[in-house]
């Protein structure tokens, strides 16, 4: 790798980038508008599937220079039959047939034809990089998964370009081996190891992720998401709701992100008359009201909830700042812990203290996070509910005094978070070459923890 990183140019492939909707857009985004800086030319490669799925306006996507490539995927054949791709999803989780679909979108070969992206989306990108490539002074192409489609364009790359160095991102393990959320899973895991012998770096989210992926023998970087003051500023400073309020925004994975601690310890708070019934609220917003409308009528809770389809990100910010306790579910297992979802950096954002509900064991990266931050409560699934019940009366108690439970995480760790940070430090990281670093020893530069194995 070169000495500077101001002269080359570096290209991303992105299928998932603004305007289209969805928290992987945003960690995409992140990366590709701070990293002007560091290149001569930025340039990103999207689906022009954009045109129809749902968007979100963020700042200064209009800067970056994008290519949008033909896609013929199922979402196109969902918009050219004018099919409703949100209530397609809600019946594949209701019926085993199309489950069996969802497992087919995640598994190689078949995701070239039944997933996000398809053959069209890779052969088209394909192309237009090596138009980009040819042209300019491209050293890096960063690729990104979900979709596959990304890492195997970047693939061809490599192989057709061998002086590029590929950085192959992963927001979420392709094959999580503490589900089964793909067909044949070792057969995923020998293709990703064929596939990313040529990857130069692997980011990822977590320290637990980066550990999962040091079996494929190339250098891992955690490459956190992270705190974009931009979105923060689209948001005008908000006055609490008057009830006190615990919001969850966002995507619900049923058999992983369970909520029933929260619930039960507010329904033992409730019937003890530690919270008055009058006093208090539930506000969600996502693509999975039906779950949440689900639990709420099985704890009776239906008079204090109130909750909305998926809205636009400024409106599920400004409920996420309103609120006074914002609820996150993540989970952990054997095979792989680490599961620190885009979720958790906007509610950092907003503020507000975090209960967080584990499905699964003990994740040691979670909880120093937490006591890093500063950041709220972290119970486990098979843990008795009585600190989440003290934990919410807590924070109940100080609404009730002072009218708003004010809370505010530590500075400094919240600052190594913010993507600018994180940036500076990752290209200052690809400044020096692999082969110049002690390999075999994890090394922690500006707090951001990098595993590494000899490439």
């Amino acid at each position: 790798m070169q000495d500077t990183l101001r002269k080359p140019g570096i290209l991303f492939l992105f299928y998932r980038f603004a305007p289209i909707k969805g928290i992987g857009t945003i960690r995409n985004y992140s990366i590709a508008t701070e990293s002007r800086p560091y290149f001569s030319n930025v340039e990103v490669i999207s689906t022009a599937n954009a045109s129809f799925l749902p968007q979100e306006d963020l700042p200064e996507a209009d800067q970056l220079k994008v290519h949008r490539v033909s896609t013929f995927d199922f979402r196109t054949f969902l918009h050219l039959f004018k099919q409703n791709a949100k209530t397609v999803k809600k019946t594949y989780r209701q019926r085993s047939t199309l489950s069996r679909l969802i497992k087919l979108q995640k598994t190689f070969p078949f995701n070239l034809f039944f997933g996000e992206s398809g053959l069209v989306y890779i052969l088209c990108a394909y192309w237009q990089a090596c138009q980009i490539i040819k042209k300019g002074n491209t050293q890096y192409i960063f690729s990104s998964y979900s979709p596959y489609a990304d890492h195997i364009v970047a693939w061809l790359l490599k192989w057709r370009f061998p002086h590029l160095e590929w950085i192959a991102d992963f927001r979420d393990p392709q094959v999580d081996l503490n589900y089964t959320t793909s067909y044949s899973p070792k057969s995923q895991m020998r293709l990703n190891a064929f596939l990313l012998k040529k990857a130069s770096l692997i980011t990822t989210v977590s320290e637990g992720l980066a550990q999962h992926f040091a079996r494929y023998e190339r250098p891992v970087y955690v490459l956190r998401n992270g705190i974009k003051e931009e979105l923060h500023q689209m948001v005008e400073p908000q006055l609490p709701y008057e009830k006190f309020t615990i919001t969850y925004t966002g995507t619900i994975y049923q058999e992983r992100q369970l909520a029933a601690p929260m619930f039960k310890a507010l329904q033992h708070l409730l019937n003890t008359s530690q919270v008055n019934r009058k006093h208090i609220q539930l506000v969600y917003a996502g693509n999975h009201k039906h779950i949440w409308d689900a639990w709420i009528k099985e704890y009776d809770m239906e008079d204090i909830s109130t909750s909305y389809d998926i809205l636009p990100l400024t409106r599920s910010l400004v409920i996420q700042k309103k609120g006074h306790l914002n609820l996150l579910m993540s989970w952990s297992g054997p095979a792989i812990t680490g599961i620190l979802t885009g979720k958790l950096y906007e509610y950092l954002m907003a503020e507000r203290p975090i209960l967080t509900i584990i499905n699964g064991q003990h994740d040691q990266e979670f909880e120093q996070l937490f006591a890093e931050l500063g950041a709220g409560h972290i119970h486990y699934l098979h843990q008795n509910i009585d600190t989440v019940a003290q934990f919410i009366n807590s924070q109940y108690r100080q609404w009730l005094i002072e009218g708003y439970n004010a809370w505010a995480f530590h500075p400094p760790a919240k600052a190594e978070l913010e993507w600018p940070n994180q940036i500076a430090a990752f290209y200052q990281y690809l400044a020096v070459s692999p082969e110049k670093v002690a390999l075999p020893v994890p090394i922690k530069e500006r707090g951001i923890k990098v595993a590494l194995r000899a490439s």
